[in-house]
């Protein structure tokens, strides 16, 4: 029986949140805290699947700095095979710094990514077999045009996942979005994809119809505080709100919400429960400072669904 493996290709950082007690004032600073945390969408996907009991390999480019070696050990710790971590000498790794409100939503952020310009065609080549491999390959819009014409000109036999990472980035998937089985975005991501509103549920609906006339075979449409809107291109769809949860830090939450999307599918599960248990996942990351929940699992999720009274439309785990 062939060993199921994840590759997931894209971006691996160091977090820098900083956390504002009270509304924060332009052009002042603001008492508070500043939290440190292993980042990055690839790698944070890579990280939940991995403690979700799945074997990952990771793909990314760290620099030859402290931060690079503290990010490969720690994401090597949570179970995440790294030894598709590139090291580039003279670049920096990767920095994401981000400014929350006092209720954890998120003001304003910058990416420092000049480091991924490494993961090109040539070092992903390097890949090709254990991508051809994989049960699934998850990949994330910080890669380079060049390196996501090369993915999907490979036209893998194999489930791509791509997640939208950012209105800014987003459009990078466009030439590939026939070739994906899942793609995961929120609603700025969507409208700047298709060009359509999706405010409304209505307007949703039509975005998530464009998507799949352009070959995306499930899209997750993640809605924020509304909830997920998860559908097939040739089956059905569902809708389901947010779990209501105490909110510390809304980074992460999005890549936990991918992995739990990878999880089910890889367990084929079917649409209501994939949705629920994605919800679950980002739910749980949202209680935590981290950009990862450090004990995130299919019991914990379902510990949390009891607590916050979901629906069970969750089966228990095997």
């Amino acid at each position: 029986m062939r060993i199921q493996r994840v590759v997931v290709i894209g971006g691996a950082n160091l977090d820098l949140a900083g956390h504002a007690d009270e509304p924060a004032r332009p052009g002042d600073s603001s008492p508070g805290r500043v939290h440190a945390a292993a980042g990055g969408v690839g790698r944070n996907i890579a990280e939940n699947l991995a403690r979700l009991g799945r074997r990952v390999r990771l793909v990314s480019a760290l620099g030859d700095d402290a931060d690079g070696r503290w990010l490969r050990r720690v994401t090597a710790a949570a179970g995440v095979d790294t030894g598709g971590c590139q090291v580039i000498t003279d670049a920096r790794t990767a920095r994401y710094l981000s400014l929350h409100a006092a209720d954890g939503r998120l003001l304003q952020a910058v990416n420092d990514m000049a480091v991924l310009d490494a993961l090109g065609p040539a070092r992903l080549a390097t890949e090709s077999n254990r991508l051809r491999r994989a049960a699934a390959i998850v990949l994330d819009a910080n890669l380079r045009d060049t390196a996501l014409a090369w993915l999907f000109e490979q036209r893998f036999e194999v489930p791509l996942h791509a997640d939208a990472v950012s209105a800014a980035k987003c459009l990078r998937l466009k030439p590939g979005l026939a070739q994906l089985h899942t793609l995961k975005l929120n609603r700025l991501e969507a409208e700047t994809l298709s060009g359509l509103p999706a405010r409304t549920p209505h307007q949703a609906a039509r975005v998530a119809d464009w998507f799949h006339a352009q070959g995306v075979r499930r899209l997750a449409l993640s809605l924020g505080r509304d909830g997920l809107r998860l559908s097939d291109r040739d089956g059905p769809h569902c809708e389901r709100p947010a779990w209501p949860v105490p909110l510390r830090n809304v980074t992460g939450a999005g890549d936990a919400l991918m992995a739990g999307l990878v999880h089910a599918q890889l367990g084929g599960w079917p649409l209501p429960r994939a949705a629920d248990f994605a919800l679950g996942c980002a739910a749980l990351t949202l209680t935590v400072d981290a950009s990862n929940h450090p004990a995130i699992s299919e019991r914990a999720v379902l510990a949390l669904r009891r607590r916050c009274r979901v629906a069970p439309s969750i089966d228990n785990p095997s």
